[in-house]
């Protein structure tokens, strides 16, 4: 966005006889706007040339082996060195990181702004190449208004430098110090606003890419001002100096924003590697990331520990009541509402009778959204988070599949550092970016499991994990024998028995989509590969296709269907597979009905009441190499085998989740985002809830409690690639990416039908998630 790296820097350059008006920001932590860019002032710092040496032939800074810094380490000469100057080739009216130059040919003389290291632009308002910072405290910025499009920038916070300079202002010894503990390093996202799924800002724990952990990979809209209104150039044109405005050009969308918690994220590495990468499309307003060293969290207070707690070397420590990394939550959040107690041990608010939720603020009656509490949580083992993973329940346990290893251990145990994923992940189509493949579940009314997924880790350390979701502990499992799947995303799991299915997706190392199909023993703990009988084809294509991204549904316990998904051999699927888990056959049936195309990301679910498979949403084909998402929802009757399209949801979206509750079909998160020239907004994840009921043929939103984000919620709820399950007649979320991968599981539970004392109340004053009907006296869900 606005902001560069050091709060040490010089105010801009303004050009000789120039009107135009530059003032200095940084301080007071706004960023460029509307308002700002008509009054002709503009926040900007310019990188002081001491702190950001580097080499000018490789362009790279090289590496501070006095700094006790890994081979990969992109950082400095260890003494300064002058910085290389990049003269802009056009005349400039304003330079904002660089200084004027005068050179003088003959009888003229012309001024030009000269860049310093990691600036570019006729103007020196782009990022540029790699910097090093050494201060204790700065800000990181894109650069000036809009970023451009294929831009590549990198920073490097090192925190052991900024460390021994603020020794060294207080010893005269300092050189001599010990390296000793690593420093933390806090950062905050002030703003953040990049072209959805395209344009990435990665965050590496460590000194560079090569085995540090991947913190996240953040795209799209994840702060901005409330008011604020982003807009999106076709390329980058900084506005001319004599407007000093971006409303000169015309917008291609301005969506409403809601204002959310401020993001941060610590580091215990001594080191914060980040890398910026934009393509070819649209581009936004980008970023400023404030960053300290050894400082704690202040979460949207501007006060270390959110003056709740302790601050001890970047950690805090906090205060009776309150909870969360900057301790800005309580533990009972808005003292339960009047409608419970707080139960300060557990760190959680006992409600009374008719209400729940965390803060007890929503009736049971109505449905309501919580957090599955963990028993023991701070010392309980927890899963590593996760995206594109698959789930089921059995009984009363919910069960991810994960490999778990003795390289990558972090300090906390298996699966608690996120390593870097090999950034291969693709989502079919024109660009190439993150994507995480969709899983499905399905299973029994009583049973559920979650299998594989994408971690952003190059070995997963957990093979396979449950969680009792009776007793609310996780558990680690030990498979038997020698045999088993190799780590996966973009696969499907349903369960038969007692046993896990899982089949397709795309191999993690090797990247080859495959069409295996596997089997877990829930009672034995071992792995089997299944031999499939070959069945009916169709145009002498037969099965099982290598295939990602699709959806499964267990049909009443006697086949499993696959539906849709991507092949690189075929490309975006419409075909319907089936499985029969009586004879082993697979057939690769014709359907018949509406015309349905290929699609990635589908969300299905098999509904035992209307006795029909329900599929929305989706990336569809609109030709061999381009998709788009939709909005379309169909129903697939499996015994004529008919497609029927029904009324669309009105809200595109792809690696969402679907289930059934009593003949409610529940459509929660996903991806929202069609190509930026077509999109309302770019917004990457979504926490919106329908419901579609099958009789009406009709859909409804359930709005998410404003106050949970801010008040109760540990993350937010916004996600894709998630799974969802049904356990004891409420839908269970878990794990997901929004920037981040996900371990939490939260909660759902439909309203209840019961309260309802008359006819008219129980079929117009349907509860939110429930389908309610009259049954003599009574007011119940449809059997």
């Amino acid at each position: 966005m606005m902001f560069v790296q050091s709060t040490l820097a010089s105010e801009a350059s303004v050009a000789p006889d120039s009107s135009s008006a530059v003032t200095y920001l940084a301080e007071t932590g706004l960023h460029y706007t509307r308002a700002v860019a008509e009054t002709g002032q503009c926040s900007s710092v310019a990188v002081d040339p001491t702190k950001t040496e580097t080499d000018p032939v490789s362009n790279r800074i090289p590496e501070d082996k006095s700094a006790g810094a890994s081979e990969d380490l992109v950082t400095t000469l260890s003494s300064p060195s002058p910085v290389e100057e990049v003269t802009a080739t056009v005349v400039a009216e304003r330079c904002f990181n660089g200084k004027w130059t005068k050179t003088e040919d003959g009888d003229s003389t012309e001024t030009t702004c000269v860049c310093n290291r990691g600036w570019k632009g006729k103007e020196c308002h782009l990022c540029d190449g790699r910097v090093r910072l050494t201060d204790p405290t700065g800000l990181i910025s894109d650069g000036v208004g809009n970023y451009s499009v294929n831009q590549q920038c990198a920073w490097l916070i090192d925190g052991f430098a900024a460390q021994r300079a603020s020794s060294s202002q207080n010893s005269s010894t300092a050189d001599t110090i010990d390296r000793g503990p690593a420093p933390t390093i806090r950062l905050r996202f002030e703003h953040f606003a990049t072209e959805c799924s395209w344009d990435h800002l990665y965050v590496f724990d460590g000194d560079g890419i090569h085995g540090s952990p991947l913190i996240g990979a953040f795209s799209g809209i994840i702060v901005s001002d409330e008011e604020e209104q982003e807009t999106v150039f076709d390329n980058m044109t900084l506005p001319s100096s004599s407007s000093n405005s971006v409303t000169s050009i015309t917008p291609r969308f301005q969506p409403s924003l809601l204002q959310k918690p401020t993001p941060e994220f610590t580091a215990k590495s001594g080191f914060v590697f980040l890398f910026f990468y934009s393509d070819a499309a649209y581009n936004l307003t980008g970023f400023n990331i404030s960053y300290a060293v050894n400082e704690c969290p202040m979460g949207d207070t501007g006060t270390p520990c959110s003056g709740n707690g302790v601050c001890l070397d970047g950690v805090c420590t906090c205060d009776g009541g309150f909870t969360g990394a900057a301790c800005d939550r309580l533990v009972c959040p808005r003292n339960c509402s009047g409608r419970g107690t707080c139960d300060r041990e557990a760190h959680r608010c006992r409600c009374q009778e008719g209400f729940a939720g965390p803060d007890c603020s929503q009736a049971s009656s109505d449905g309501y959204w919580d957090v599955v509490p963990v028993s023991n949580q701070k010392r309980a083992f927890q899963p590593s988070p996760r995206a594109s993973h698959a789930a089921a329940v059995y009984r009363d346990q919910l069960w991810i599949i994960v490999r778990c290893l003795e390289v990558n251990w972090k300090e906390q145990g298996c699966g608690i550092g996120l390593q870097l994923l090999r950034l291969r992940l693709r989502s079919p189509g024109r660009k190439e970016a993150l994507s995480y493949g969709k899983m499905r579940k399905e299973g029994s009314p009583d049973s559920e499991a979650l299998t594989g997924g994408e971690d952003f880790m190059e070995d997963s350390l957990q093979f396979i994990v449950s969680f009792d979701l009776t007793g609310r502990v996780w558990i680690t499992i030990h498979s038997e024998g020698d045999k088993r799947p190799s780590w996966r995303f973009g696969h499907s799991a349903v369960i038969h028995g007692d046993k896990i299915y899982i089949y397709g997706g795309t191999l993690a190392r090797e990247g080859e989509v495959v069409n295996e199909l596997w089997t877990f023993d829930i009672t034995s703990h071992f792995w089997e590969p299944v031999r499939v009988v070959e069945g009916e084809c169709n145009d002498l294509l037969c099965g099982p296709l290598a295939s990602t991204g699709h959806a499964a549904v267990d049909i009443g316990g006697q086949m499993m269907l696959i539906l849709f998904g991507h092949s690189p051999k075929y490309g975006y699927l419409s075909y319907v597979q089936e499985y029969d888990f009586g004879t082993a056959e697979w057939r690769i049936v014709r359907t018949h009905g509406a015309r349905v195309q290929g699609g990635f990301g589908v969300a299905a679910t098999w509904d035992p009441v209307s006795q029909m498979v329900y599929a929305q949403g989706g990336a569809f084909s609109q030709s061999t190499s381009s998709y788009v998402i939709t909005d379309a929802m169909y129903a697939y009757d499996p015994d004529t085998r008919i497609w029927s399209l029904l009324t669309p949801s009105g809200s595109p979206r792809y690696l969402h989740s679907m289930v059934a509750i009593d003949g409610a079909i529940l459509m929660f998160g996903g991806n929202p985002h069609n190509d930026t020239s077509t999109s309302q907004g770019a917004r990457c994840f979504s926490s919106e809830l329908f419901v579609y009921e099958p009789g009406c043929d009709s859909w409804h939103r359930i709005p998410f409690p404003r106050q949970a984000e801010r008040d109760w919620w540990g993350e937010s709820p916004e996600r894709f690639g998630h799974s969802a399950s049904v356990f004891d007649g409420a839908m269970y979320i878990f794990g997901g990416y929004n920037g981040r991968m996900l371990n939490s599981l939260i909660r759902f539970t439909p309203g209840d039908c019961g309260p309802r004392q008359t006819e008219a109340e129980c079929v117009i004053k349907q509860p939110p998630g429930r389908l309610c009907r009259w049954e003599g006296s009574k007011c119940e869900p449809p059997k």
